[in-house]
């Protein structure tokens, strides 16, 4: 069965169900009930296009966290692509070291709201993750 979006609407019409804090979330929304996600941010919608991130404060990724648990970072990029064209693109990460080690870290890869990736620098060994055009 087909739950994606297709020419602007929604294949499936059914009843989606949430469970736990964030019952009353639409799972409706682009990326739909087949996209992975618990994470705090997720419920609350922030990887999706025109997530409220302002209220955020600005940090690089690179400083600790001031305890144990996940960071959320976002960036928004101006690919400058023509009108008209389809572009597929590719996000390619590189192994981050860290005293003479890998660097333990793990990122989640969203595009436009859709997830692309999950990439862990210890573990390997995918690196790069292709979009296709139209996302």
């Amino acid at each position: 069965m087909d739950y994606g979006y297709h020419a602007g609407s929604l294949l499936y019409r059914g009843n989606f169900v949430a469970t736990g804090k964030e019952a009353a979330i639409d799972l409706s929304v682009q990326g739909g009930p087949l996209n992975e996600g618990a994470t705090y941010a997720e419920r609350k919608g922030y990887h999706l296009p025109g997530g409220q991130l302002t209220r955020f404060p600005k940090k690089s990724p690179f400083q600790e966290l001031p305890a144990n648990g996940v960071g959320y970072y976002a960036t928004r990029l101006d690919l400058n692509i023509p009108p008209g064209y389809d572009v597929p693109l590719s996000f390619v990460f590189k192994k981050c070291m860290l005293d003479g080690s890998l660097a333990n870290f793990r990122v989640v890869l969203y595009v436009n709201g859709w997830q692309f990736g999950k990439y862990l620098n210890n573990i390997g060994p995918q690196t790069r993750f292709p979009v296709p055009e139209d996302i």
